[in-house]
Order: structure tokens, then C-alpha cells, then sequence
């Protein structure tokens, strides 16, 4: 249930709009400030992390009732 549930949230649209803002909002940071690239890195992994963290609790429920 549980691959299932990341699959649905990986193909969902508005994650691939939350990261698409995320990565915007982090390249105009970087332009503005010195940041080494490793650290943008960091940041969009731990971005997309905490998509995931809000999204897996909501499909999981989805799928139980769904069932």
C-alpha cells in the first residue's frame, strides 16, 4: 500500500508545481546571495522531503478508505 501511495503522490501535478516554485524561489536567492551549489542541493532534496512528509499521510488515508 505503501508504494502505491508514493506512486499517486509522485504523479500528482502540484508537487511537480510546489518544486518547480521551489527551485525558482531558490536560483533567485542564489543570484542575490552566495550560496554554494551543494546547499541548494540540500535545500530542494529537503523541500521535495517535506512534500512528500505532507502528501504520504493523506494517500495512505485515501487508500485505507478507498479499500
Amino acid at each position: 500500500m505503501l508504494k502505491v501511495a508514493i506512486f499517486n503522490v509522485l504523479k500528482k501535478n502540484w508537487l511537480l508545481v510546489v518544486a518547480i516554485l521551489t527551485v525558482s524561489a531558490v536560483f533567485q536567492y542564489w543570484r542575490e546571495h552566495s550560496v554554494s551549489p551543494l546547499m541548494l542541493f540540500l535545500v530542494l532534496l529537503s523541500s521535495i522531503a517535506a512534500g512528500l512528509l505532507v502528501a504520504l499521510p493523506v494517500e495512505l488515508h485515501k487508500l485505507r478508505n478507498a479499500r
